[in-house]
């Protein structure tokens, strides 16, 4: 399979090497775009943010994704290996017990996305998808009740203001994604923070539950 096309504005190539700096510390990406038509319009904070950033924790070596959404708002997401016990779980079939938490709850769990690369939740491949190993990414979205989206026209009772509704920067999805990929990290080794081992008999993984068929 040819590799994917981009049809937005490369912030900076994914293949070369460079810095970004975010959240008060600097990460080497491997991707950064600007898509025009998913870029808030309008003075804020979403200003001189990109529309996808991807990069290697350093930490835990996973795979981690900002995204902007077509509403506007960004979401975070980090892949795993096969090797990962998680791997090919749907994000609602996660033991409760393993406590994971990140902004408004995960709500994404699926493969490698088969789309444009800069509006997709993938890592970026290389000429062919035999050199693409695959990733299963868990996320989440900031666009909770008590988010402020940007692309969303406000309704004549939205009462968002009065709640506290803010918009969730870059700097601070950047900050919950490295959270979320520690967290995944450490279930690795089978059990989670919260010392609850993955062989109590989890919610079985995404396309083996007979109860779906």
């Amino acid at each position: 399979m040819p590799k994917k096309k981009s049809t937005g504005s490369a912030l900076v190539p994914s293949t070369t090497p460079t810095f970004y700096p975010i959240a008060d510390t600097t990460i080497s990406p491997t991707q950064v775009y600007r898509v025009p038509k998913r870029h808030p319009a309008g003075d804020g904070p979403w200003a001189r943010e990109a529309d996808k950033i991807a990069w290697i924790d350093k930490a835990t070596g996973l795979s981690c994704t900002i995204l902007r959404h077509r509403d506007g708002s960004l979401g975070g997401y980090c892949g795993l290996p096969e090797t990962h016990p998680l791997f090919a779980f749907n994000h609602d079939a996660i033991p409760a017990a393993l406590s994971i938490c990140v902004h408004g709850g995960l709500d994404y769990g699926q493969a490698c996305e088969d789309g444009p690369e800069e509006t997709s939740v993938c890592h970026p491949s290389g000429a062919s998808r035999k050199d693409h190993d695959p990733l299963w990414w868990f996320g989440f979205r900031c666009d909770r009740s008590f988010d402020y989206i940007p692309g969303r026209n406000p309704r004549d009772n939205d009462l968002g203001a009065e709640a506290g509704r803010t918009y969730k920067s870059e700097a601070y999805v950047y900050g919950q994604t490295v959270k979320l990929a520690h967290q995944l990290k450490s279930i690795e080794n089978s059990t989670g923070e919260s010392g609850v081992s993955l062989d109590l008999a989890p919610s079985p993984p995404v396309g083996l539950d007979p109860e779906s068929r």
